[in-house]
């Protein structure tokens, strides 16, 4: 009768292997709300935007997820041609600008093909063209927009 010779022996094994299992269980809850906090998100960093396009930007929304319907329009007014609006950004943001695409009132969308995950300090500047935008980086000589004859100018062979 050895294995089940010693009934307080087996008790006290029992219960040191609760007492560790229960010290191990308060270790790991204690030090779970003990742990630093999560890191809160960076600031978001000022974009600038410029059009370049002859029409007027009508809206420009920042979103997050390539659906853009939901993102507010962040312009009090449309955006004229050769002006700039200032919008705050997180690396990661997609760029959607709505504008009039003819003279007959229809209306053409843009959007980032891919999120801006470059946009991470001041100084970056999204030039929106007529059916495109490009990102530049700060301290790049921003180029004059073009005049409203030059963008509709056909090309010469």
């Amino acid at each position: 009768m050895r294995a089940g010779a010693d009934p307080m022996r087996r008790a006290a094994s029992c219960l040191a292997l609760v007492l560790v299992a229960l010290m191990a269980a308060l270790h790991g809850g204690c030090g779970a709300d003990r742990s630093a906090a999560a890191p809160e998100a960076p600031p978001p960093v000022p974009l600038r935007v410029f059009n370049y396009t002859f029409w007027p930007l009508e809206s420009l929304r920042v979103h997050y997820t390539p659906e853009f319907l939901s993102a507010a329009n962040l312009l009090p007014a449309p955006l004229a041609h050769a002006s700039e609006a200032t919008v705050d950004v997180h690396p990661g943001a997609y760029i959607t600008v709505v504008r009039l695409h003819s003279e007959h009132g229809e209306r053409e969308t843009v959007t980032t093909a891919e999120p801006l995950d470059e946009v991470d300090q001041v100084g970056y500047v999204l030039m929106v063209f007529f059916d495109s935008f490009r990102l530049v980086a700060p301290g790049y000589a921003m180029p004059p927009p073009p005049t409203a004859a030059a963008e509709v100018a056909p090309l010469s062979p």
